[in-house]
């Protein structure tokens, strides 16, 4: 190579510049994608809960109306039931029952007694939380659909919480028509 008149050469080798990143390079680097990560962690986990609730208080609405679709359509099970009279009254009603977190039917048995139908348990995870306020106070805590008329014999807010989220609710309303409705989503608070 011929040197140019008037410029100064400049050596370069292996040993005078290095390949790679300093350690402190590293640390930041690797500081900052543990911050991002946990940072995403974080918010993720609360959008699991907030699903964990408002997945419960869907699963609750829907039960309850299987319950009264069962109450509304006559649903009775001639196992149990004494449906050998239609003149009386078969069918009591179709209960949701919060205390035990069931639903069920009850009905006038082949033996003349009182008989418990098709129980269904809610199976929601242990950390949510149901409160029913129902008007009036009843004990338990059971919502009964009734066939005729189409009914509910309470009305009834029923909120829906985790015990590891506070202040997030799925509020669901019974009202003594039968018509079931929720807020669509979660509230702040839960009133009846």
């Amino acid at each position: 190579m011929n040197p140019v008149p008037g410029k100064s050469q400049i050596s370069l080798t292996n040993s005078d510049f290095h390949l790679g990143f300093t350690i402190i390079e590293l640390l930041i680097t690797i500081t900052i994608i543990l911050l991002f990560t946990g940072l995403g962690f974080t918010g993720y986990s609360y959008l699991n809960k907030r699903q964990q609730i408002i997945g419960a208080g869907q699963s609750l609405k829907n039960l309850m109306r299987d319950a009264q679709s069962r109450a509304f359509n006559y649903e009775i099970d001639c196992n149990v039931c004494d449906c050998s009279t239609s003149s009386e009254k078969i069918l009591y009603g179709w209960f949701v029952d919060f205390g035990n977190n069931t639903i069920y039917g009850k009905c006038k048995g082949t033996l003349g007694g009182e008989e418990t139908i098709n129980i269904v348990s809610f199976n929601l995870d242990s950390e949510i939380k149901i409160t029913p306020y129902i008007t009036p106070n009843v004990t338990p805590a059971a919502i009964v659909f009734n066939y005729s008329p189409p009914s509910a014999d309470q009305q009834a807010t029923i909120c829906v919480t985790s015990t590891n989220l506070s202040g997030n609710y799925y509020v669901i309303r019974v009202y003594k028509s039968g018509l079931i409705k929720d807020e669509g989503g979660l509230q702040i608070t839960c009133t009846p």
